[in-house]
C-alpha cells in the first residue's frame, strides 16, 4: 500500500512535494509489483529510487528520526502495521503499537502534519 501511495504521489505531485518513502524492504514482492486499476488495467509499480527511499525499520527511533531531520520530512503519512494473522503476537505488538511511538515523536522535530493508518 505504501509504495503504491508513494508512486503516485510522486507521480502527481512532481514540483509540489519531494516523495520519500521508508521501509524496511527496498526489494518488492514480484507478487505486488502490479496493481489492478478499475479492474481494466494492470499497471506496473515503478521502481523506486534509492535517494528518495530509504531502507529503514521505522522501529528504529534513532535511524527514522536522523531521516526526517536529514530529509527536513514536513509531512508524514504512517501506513506500516503487521495483520492479526501474523505469527508473532509480541511482533505485531511492537510494530503496530510500540513503533508508532517513533513516528509521534517525529511530530516534536520538523514535521507539521502527521496522517496515521495503522
Amino acid at each position: 500500500m505504501g509504495r503504491i501511495l508513494f508512486n503516485y504521489l510522486a507521480e502527481k505531485y512532481p514540483t509540489k512535494y519531494q516523495v520519500f518513502g521508508i521501509d524496511q524492504h527496498l526489494n518488492i514482492s514480484t507478487r505486488y509489483q502490479s496493481i489492478n486499476i478499475d479492474n481494466i488495467k494492470i499497471k506496473s509499480i515503478s521502481s523506486i529510487s534509492t535517494d528518495k527511499f530509504f531502507q529503514c525499520d521505522v522501529t528504529d527511533r534513532t535511524k527514522l528520526h536522523q531521516i526526517i531531520q536529514e530529509q527536513k520530512i514536513e509531512i508524514i503519512i504512517h501506513l506500516a502495521a503487521l495483520l492479526a494473522n501474523y505469527a508473532d503476537i509480541d511482533k505485531i505488538s511492537h510494530v503496530n503499537i510500540d513503533e508508532p511511538k517513533n513516528i509521534f515523536e517525529a511530530r516534536t522535530m520538523l514535521v507539521n502534519t502527521l496522517f496515521f493508518l495503522n
